[in-house]
């Protein structure tokens, strides 16, 4: 329901750093199915029923081989996370 989304986005993104923070000059395993499943809704989530700016904390994650075909990423952070993976200083 849009009155909920804003507690859904923040559980979501919750979960998100919780089950995979970045471990510092460690490699990103591949991305657990549910981690990329919470990582999809939250691109797919209708932006214009966001209760005004919203910045969606995903900074320093591992989100290795997660898609957002068709998703926005507006009001995400994701400094720091690295979708593919690779060693920090890595290229």
């Amino acid at each position: 329901m849009p009155r909920d989304q804003a507690t859904i986005v923040e559980v979501l993104s919750a979960f998100l750093r919780s089950t995979s923070p970045r471990a510092q000059g460690e490699p990103c395993p591949p991305t657990p199915a549910d981690v990329a499943a919470a990582f999809a809704v939250l691109t797919r989530r209708d932006v214009t029923r966001d209760p005004g700016p919203m910045v969606i904390d995903l900074r320093e994650l591992c989100l290795r081989e997660v898609r957002a075909v068709d998703g926005d990423l507006s009001g995400m952070s994701l400094i720091g996370s690295d979708p593919a993976g690779r060693r920090s200083g890595s290229r």
